[in-house]
């Protein structure tokens, strides 16, 4: 007993020394020193309709003169899956960055779970349950496949250490994640020796580690191959089942689309120009014109 726990005290420090790492990569020059880390700030209730998690509300963004949003309106159902489509600088990452709190929007608002979340900074919009993946691979390839998560664990969960019972649980739950992410076997490797395909399932272990309620994936196959990207989004799915989880990707492959997408969001110069399912998508002349290619 006394070798496992000093294999865990050591395990912990190395842990707790990249923390600061971290919290600078992640959250530095979003967080208020005056904020509470702990404790989100009274949240308003709005009134939404049954089972929306996830609402913007005539959200713009401008970047001097450039109108990156422009009046998004947007409800995500709660447990679907649904991909955001547009051609580059269409609004999709802008309109992930804003929901996310890596930026401020210019006008509107962002709702979760009926509560006004506009404004608030990544930090807290982790705690209350929204965590994402990013277009460029994100993990510290310094560090373990097992502390990438721990330390995501800790950042977005907190950092008391309560009791030992407490750190078993989550020692479980990690490696539950990494079990489910097929990457148990490879916990002790370094997250740099990893091929491209396990350090993109690496950033998901990382971004469930929070505990989400929502899951936005900012082109979640891009760079894969297309093994590699139907293996992916086959995991995408039964994460989706297993922790009814509900989850927003943004992604350019048609296929990819329109083989995992309950409800589909067309963007074009910052507007939402269609949504619906796969059919109705398909099926809009605009969206074949300028998306799928099928008219000049």
């Amino acid at each position: 007993m006394g070798n496992f726990l000093s294999a865990y005290g050591r395990r912990l420090h190395d842990c707790w020394t990249n923390l600061s790492r971290c919290i600078v990569r992640h959250a530095k020059g979003h967080i208020s020193n005056s904020e509470d880390l702990g404790e989100a700030r009274d949240i308003e209730v709005l009134d939404v309709k049954e089972g929306v998690i996830l609402k913007t509300i005539s959200l713009r963004k401008n970047f001097g003169s450039l109108v990156a949003l422009d009046g998004v309106n947007l409800e995500v159902e709660h447990g679907k899956i649904t991909s955001i489509i547009g051609l580059n600088g269409a609004g999709k990452t802008t309109l992930f960055n804003v929901i996310t709190g890596l930026l401020r929007p210019t006008e509107g608002k962002v709702i979760f779970e009926g509560r006004d979340i506009t404004n608030y900074p990544p930090h807290k919009i982790v705690k209350l349950g929204i965590s994402r993946t990013f277009q460029i691979t994100n993990v510290f390839a310094g560090l373990s496949v097992y502390d990438n998560v721990v330390t995501s664990f800790q950042v977005s969960r907190g950092l008391k250490l309560s009791s030992l019972l407490s750190e078993f649980k989550r020692e479980k739950e990690i490696i539950d994640i990494l079990e489910t992410l097929d990457l148990n076997e490879k916990k002790d490797a370094s997250a740099g020796d990893l091929s491209y395909g396990e350090q993109r399932r690496l950033e998901v272990a990382i971004a469930l580690a929070s505990n989400p309620k929502l899951l936005l994936m900012d082109e979640p196959t891009g760079g894969m191959t297309p093994l590699e990207s139907l293996q992916i989004m086959d995991l995408i799915k039964k994460l989706r089942e297993s922790l009814e989880l509900t989850i927003i990707f943004i992604e350019h492959d048609m296929d990819i689309v329109m083989g995992n997408s309950d409800t589909i969001t067309v963007m074009d110069e910052g507007k939402i120009i269609c949504e619906g399912s796969p059919e109705k998508v398909k099926a809009d002349e605009k969206v074949q014109a300028i998306y799928l290619g099928e008219k000049g």
